[in-house]
């Protein structure tokens, strides 16, 4: 689904040129007939592909809420373990398509340009 899914980091300082926490945004260019968009609707916590509730299809990707309550962390080769929760280098001004990962806590992303594996 990495040609779906971007995200937009862009770094941020104070007045004294200290950074701050990235400003990062996630954006899902699928719709609703996009895998992300099908999964169960139920109030279960998590779910596998074999989850006993039946994939409906939903107005919003499943991803973004995890992008939107800090639920996510930087997994590429260049990942800053040191800079906070989410692993994004010091400095980090980058656009592009992403892959992302369920780690069951959280979603795992980097730049597509950038898979390993």
């Amino acid at each position: 689904m990495s040609d779906i899914h971007f995200v937009t980091v862009k770094a941020c300082y104070d007045a004294d040129g200290t950074e701050l926490t990235p400003d990062v945004k996630f954006e899902c260019r699928g719709d609703k007939t996009s895998p992300c968009h099908q999964y169960p609707d139920c109030s279960c916590e998590v779910w596998e592909d074999d989850h006993e509730h039946p994939k409906v299809t939903h107005g919003e990707c499943w991803i973004e809420s995890w992008f939107q309550a800090d639920g996510h962390a930087y997994d590429g080769p260049d990942r800053d373990e040191m800079n906070g929760d989410w692993g994004i280098p010091a400095g980090m001004d980058r656009a592009g398509a992403v892959s992302t990962t369920f780690e069951m806590e959280y979603v795992s992303w980097e730049f597509a340009a950038a898979a390993h594996g």
